[in-house]
C-alpha cells in the first residue's frame, strides 16, 4: 500500500483549461439534450422544446402507456417480494437466488430516447427506452434472462450476428430468379401484447424443457409481473407500459426473440401458409430483422407478405426486396449470374468516423489493436478480395483522420491479408469463458497504469505466500483497465430534467441555525485538502437541521473523524456530545465506547469543548429513489481515505468497501 501512495495524483491531462471550461458550459446548456444517435455513431443535439414533444408524442399513446398520479414503488415492491418468497417457500428458488431477487431498496427506472436520424434527420422520430438499474425488476429480469436465453439459441430462424449469419450463407447457390427479402417488425418491444408475450413462454417452456409445471408457472408468473409493472418516470412524472417490454430490460432481447420464434413456428410456417413458405429457401432472423431467400414470383411475395402482416398479434411488418443486392445488419448481399451469394460492407448513409482517436486517454496497446481489428471485420465481411482491398483503402483514410499512424494502419492491414476468411468464419462463433478463470485486477486506466501494474508484479508474491489464496490466483497478476470517463459519460444522461436543477441558495457550506443547543459546535468550513494536497471545495450548503450527509468532526488536538447520518445533522452532533459526556462513567464500568468518546476520553477529559463538525457532502437520491445508506457508507468511505481519518492518524476505526461491490 505505502508503494500505491506515493504515486503522484497528478498527472497530464489530455484536456486544455479551455476544453475542460467548454464541457462545464456545454453541460450546463438549458435548451438541448445530447445523445448518441440510434445508429451511425453521431452525436445529436436536440432542441429540448422537440425532445420534450417527441417523449410526449409517445408518452401519451394510451395503448403503450398511461400516467399514474403517484410513485407506486411501494405498492409494487410488496407484490413483487410476495411472488418471490412464495418461490422460495415452495423450493423453487435456491438461498442465494432468494437473497438476490428478494428486494429492499430500489431506484425508479427512467425514460429516454435516442434520435433516430437515419429516419429524419431534422425532426427524428426517438428510440424509447428505459433505463432501469437498480429497478425493482432487475435482478428478476436478469434471473428471467438466464433461464429463457437458451431456447433463443434453439430457434430454427436463430442468428447471432453478421459472423453466424455469413457462415451460414457462405455456400449457398440460389436458383436463378431467386428474390433477396428483409424485413423489420415495426416497434417490436413496445408492439407485444402482454398476453401473447407470455403464451409464447409459456409455449416454449411447455414443448422444450422438462421443467416442472409448477417451476414453469412461476418463470410465467415473474415475467408477467416484470412486464405489467414497468413504471419509470419522465419529466418528474410516473407512467407505466401497458404494452410490450422496456427496451433496457435484461430480458427484452430474449423475450422478443421468443415472441418472434413462436409466430414463426406457428403463424409464418403453418399449414396454411405451405402454399408461399415452399418458396422459402432459407430464413434468417435478428431479433427484428428478418432475411429470408424467396424463389416464388414477385406478386406471390407480395401476397405472402400481405399476409404476414394479416396476423392478429400485432406485428407488423415493412420490407424491402430486390433480385440483386439488399442491405441486412452491416453487410450488403449481392446474388451474382452464377447464383452464388457475396457480400460487402454496409455502411449507412448517416454512419460517421467513430474510430476512437488515437490521441484519446487509452492504453496504447488497447489503440494499436483497433486497426488490425476492424480490417479482420473488413476481411469477414468482403468475401471477395477485391472489394475486401477497395474498403480497405477507404478505412485507412478514416484511421489517418483519426490520427493513426500509416506505418500502424498498413501493419494492420497486411496482417490481416495473411489470413483466409474461410478461417475467420469457422472462428467467429464466440468463446465463452472458462469458469476456472483467475481473479482479475480491474481499475480505471490512468496515467499510473504502467507503474500501478509495476508495483502488482513486485509485492504479487506476498499474495501467493496464503496457501487459500494462492487456490485463486495466477503466477502472475491479471490486470485489466476499464476506460476513463469520456465526453459522453460527462454530457449525455438517461435521466431527464426540465430544468437545471441548481440549488436555490449560493451559500456553500455550513451554517448554524441558531435556535439549538449544537449551534455552538458548527464550523463553516469553505475547503477541505486531501492526502495528496489536493484541494475540495465544499460544494453544499449545511445547517443544524440538514439531513442525509457525510459529516467531519474535527477535535482540539487537530484528529479528524468523518461520519454520515440520515438524521438531522443536529440530532448525530449531539448525540455524539452525549456519549462524551458519558465517556468518564462508561471508563469506569467498562462499557464499550464510540472511537470519538474513547478518544476525548483519553486525550481531553471527556469534555467536548473545542470539538467543531461541519458537512462535507449532502446525498440526494432525488424522485427515483434508492439505497441512501449504500450511497452514504460510498461517499463516506471516499472521503475518510481521501482526509486520511483512518486511525492512528485519524479517528475513524475502519473504512466499508462492501457498498462499491
Amino acid at each position: 500500500m505505502s508503494d500505491f501512495l506515493k504515486l503522484s495524483n497528478t498527472g497530464t491531462s489530455n484536456l486544455s483549461q479551455g476544453e475542460r471550461s467548454a464541457i462545464i458550459q456545454i453541460k450546463n446548456w438549458d435548451d438541448v439534450v445530447i445523445k448518441p444517435s440510434d445508429k451511425g455513431g453521431n452525436v445529436v443535439i436536440w432542441p429540448k422544446i422537440l425532445y420534450v414533444a417527441e417523449a410526449l408524442k409517445q408518452l401519451t399513446d394510451g395503448k403503450c402507456y398511461s400516467k399514474l398520479h403517484h410513485d407506486p414503488t411501494s405498492a409494487f415492491r410488496e407484490s413483487y417480494n410476495s411472488i418471490v418468497q412464495d418461490g422460495y417457500h415452495t423450493g423453487l428458488l435456491t438461498k442465494p437466488e432468494f437473497k438476490a431477487l428478494n428486494n429492499i431498496h430500489s431506484r425508479t427506472p427512467t425514460f429516454y430516447m435516442l434520435p433516430k436520424i437515419h429516419k429524419n434527420i431534422t425532426k427524428p422520430p426517438g428510440r424509447p427506452i428505459v433505463s432501469g438499474n437498480g429497478n425493482l425488476c432487475e435482478q428478476a429480469s436478469i434471473y428471467i434472462d438466464k433461464k429463457l436465453r437458451p431456447f433463443v439459441c434453439r430457434l430454427p430462424s436463430y442468428t447471432r450476428d453478421t459472423s453466424d449469419l455469413l457462415s451460414k450463407i457462405e455456400n449457398v447457390k440460389v436458383p436463378s430468379g431467386t428474390i433477396l427479402v428483409t424485413c423489420d417488425v415495426e416497434s417490436l418491444y413496445t408492439c407485444i401484447l402482454h398476453k401473447f408475450g407470455l403464451m409464447a413462454i409459456r409455449f416454449f417452456l411447455e414443448t422444450e424443457s422438462d421443467w416442472d409445471p409448477q417451476y414453469i408457472d412461476f418463470i410465467v408468473s415473474i415475467t408477467q409481473f416484470c412486464l405489467t409493472h414497468n413504471f419509470f418516470i419522465f419529466n418528474n412524472k410516473f407512467y407505466l407500459q401497458q404494452r410490450g417490454v422496456a427496451m433496457g430490460a435484461a430480458f427484452a432481447p430474449t423475450y422478443a426473440n421468443l415472441f418472434l420464434g413462436w409466430w414463426e413456428a406457428n403463424w409464418v410456417f403453418n399449414d396454411e401458409l405451405t402454399h408461399y413458405t415452399q418458396f422459402v429457401l432459407d430464413w434468417f432472423r435478428y431479433i427484428d430483422d428478418l432475411f429470408f431467400l424467396w424463389t416464388g414470383t414477385t406478386e406471390l411475395l407480395e401476397d405472402f407478405l400481405h399476409k404476414l402482416n394479416e396476423n392478429g398479434l400485432n406485428i407488423k411488418l415493412t420490407h424491402t426486396y430486390s433480385t440483386h443486392k439488399i442491405d441486412f445488419l452491416d453487410i450488403s448481399i449481392y446474388i451474382m449470374t452464377d447464383g452464388v451469394l457475396t457480400t460487402d460492407l454496409y455502411r449507412k448513409p448517416t454512419a460517421t468516423n467513430s474510430i476512437l482517436h488515437f490521441q484519446s486517454h487509452h492504453l496504447k496497446s488497447t489503440k494499436k489493436a483497433i486497426p488490425y481489428g476492424e480490417f479482420i471485420r473488413l476481411r469477414h465481411n468482403c468475401s471477395d478480395h477485391t472489394v475486401f482491398v477497395k474498403r480497405a483503402k477507404e478505412l485507412m483514410a478514416r484511421f489517418k483522420d483519426r490520427g493513426y499512424s500509416g506505418r500502424m494502419i498498413k501493419q494492420a492491414y497486411h496482417r490481416a491479408c495473411g489470413l483466409k476468411r474461410t478461417n475467420l468464419l469457422l472462428t467467429g462463433q464466440k468463446k465463452t469463458q472458462s469458469s476456472d478463470e483467475c481473479i482479475r485486477f480491474v481499475s480505471t486506466f490512468n496515467n499510473q497504469w504502467p507503474s500501478i501494474t509495476a508495483i502488482l508484479k513486485k509485492h504479487w508474491h506476498v499474495l501467493l505466500t496464503d496457501i487459500t489464496l494462492r487456490k485463486y490466483l495466477g503466477e502472475f497478476p491479471s490486470t485489466c483497465c476499464r476506460r476513463s470517463p469520456n465526453l459522453r459519460d460527462k454530457l449525455v444522461s438517461s435521466h431527464f430534467q426540465s430544468s437545471s436543477g441548481t440549488s436555490n441558495t449560493k451559500l456553500k457550506g455550513t451554517y448554524t441555525c441558531g435556535h439549538c443547543k449544537a449551534c455552538k459546535y458548527i464550523y463553516n468550513l469553505n475547503s477541505v485538502v486531501d492526502r495528496f494536497n489536493i484541494k475540495h471545495e465544499v460544494r453544499d450548503f449545511f445547517n443544524c437541521r440538514s439531513e442525509s450527509i457525510i459529516y467531519l468532526i474535527t477535535c482540539p488536538c487537530g484528529k479528524q473523524y468523518v461520519g454520515k447520518t440520515i438524521r438531522m445533522l443536529k440530532d448525530r452532533l449531539l448525540e455524539h456530545i452525549r456519549n462524551i459526556e458519558q465517556s468518564n462513567i462508561d471508563a469506569s464500568n467498562n462499557t464499550k465506547m464510540t472511537p470519538i468518546a474513547r478518544h476525548f476520553h483519553e486525550r481531553h477529559e471527556g469534555k467536548s469543548v473545542g470539538l467543531k463538525m461541519s458537512g462535507l457532502s449532502k446525498i440526494s437520491l432525488g424522485l427515483r429513489g434508492g439505497d441512501l445508506d449504500r450511497a452514504l457508507i460510498k461517499k463516506e468511505s471516499e472521503w475518510i481515505f481521501l482526509l486520511n481519518s483512518l486511525s492512528p492518524k485519524g479517528l475513524n476505526r475502519s473504512i466499508t468497501l462492501n457498498a462499491f461491490l
